[in-house]
């Protein structure tokens, strides 16, 4: 199947992610590029309510988390708004008794960004958090809280643009970023 041939040609790899690319005109200035991978495991990710295909799902989340977590070095990980961005949306797709807590987890690394990250939260309570809340499910509501956990957090970040980049330190709540569809 195309899944499994274009897992085993590296197609998925940490490395295939692309990092930031800093314009060499115009330093502090970054365009971040697209990965095509991500069209792929958004659609598969669709595919994986039956239970049929619950296999592709734990795939999935393997690709996520060593996408987010690259074994070894951290300076492996690309810091890459795109790919955190299809994370939520292929994640919001998959089963919910596929996704563990420490998939949840996840969800800090995506956040934890130099660059703009209010899609990110807009598509976590636009529905991921939703997800989870309308659940029956007790361990699902535990997902829902760590998730709102994370999206509430206050923390430093620098961010800025051109001679300033990453000089700017600046108190940031992410649920700020979700706007209002965390109280819909």
């Amino acid at each position: 199947n195309r899944f499994e041939f274009l897992k085993q040609q590296g197609y998925f790899s940490p490395e295939r992610n692309p990092r930031p690319v800093e314009d060499e005109d115009k330093k502090g200035f970054f365009t971040i590029p697209y990965w095509p991978a991500l069209n792929f495991l958004e659609r598969l990710s669709t595919l994986t309510r039956a239970n049929e295909n619950w296999k592709y799902a734990d795939e999935i989340l393997a690709i996520m988390r060593s996408i987010t977590r690259p074994e070894g070095d951290s300076a492996k990980r690309a810091d890459n708004y795109h790919t955190w961005y299809s994370f939520v949306k292929i994640m919001a797709n998959l089963p919910m008794e596929r996704i563990e807590l420490d998939d949840i987890a996840l969800l800090k690394d995506w956040l934890d960004s130099k660059f703009e990250n209010s899609l990110i939260g807009s598509e976590i309570g636009g529905s991921l958090l939703p997800k989870f809340l309308k659940s029956e499910n007790a361990k699902d509501w535990k997902k829902a809280a760590r998730i709102v956990e994370i999206i509430t957090e206050i923390r430093m970040v620098k961010r800025g643009n051109g001679k300033d980049a990453g000089n700017e330190t600046e108190e940031e709540i992410v649920f700020d970023s979700l706007d209002n569809d965390f109280v819909k």
